[in-house]
């Protein structure tokens, strides 16, 4: 099994803004949602860590539906992951609650 696919944000930039990504992270109460979120797993991301995988928050784009199963690099199919999951071994079962 392939891993989810995430993409450099630079190449992401053509086609969806980093905001509209950061936009689908979660807003906590009593937090700053334009410094701190939460992804889908409810792992915290920070804005300024993006790509930072030695960072706790560090975030990326993921693809909901990673591209070898159809996926397109369009923004409903971005959102924000924690850099600890990016390699999560459970992302099938997350495709099939969405599908």
């Amino acid at each position: 099994m392939n891993a989810p696919t995430t993409i450099d944000i630079r190449e992401t930039l053509r086609q969806a803004s980093e905001d509209e990504v950061w936009a689908k992270g979660h807003i906590v109460p009593g937090t700053d949602p334009a410094i701190l979120r939460k992804d889908d797993y409810g792992w915290w991301i920070r804005r300024s860590e993006l790509n930072n995988g030695s960072s706790q928050q560090g975030w990326c784009v993921g693809l909901i539906l990673p591209a070898h199963l159809g996926g397109r690099n369009v923004a409903r199919n971005m959102r924000p992951l924690n850099m600890s999951n990016v390699n999560a071994s459970d992302w099938m079962e997350d495709i099939k609650i969405r599908a």
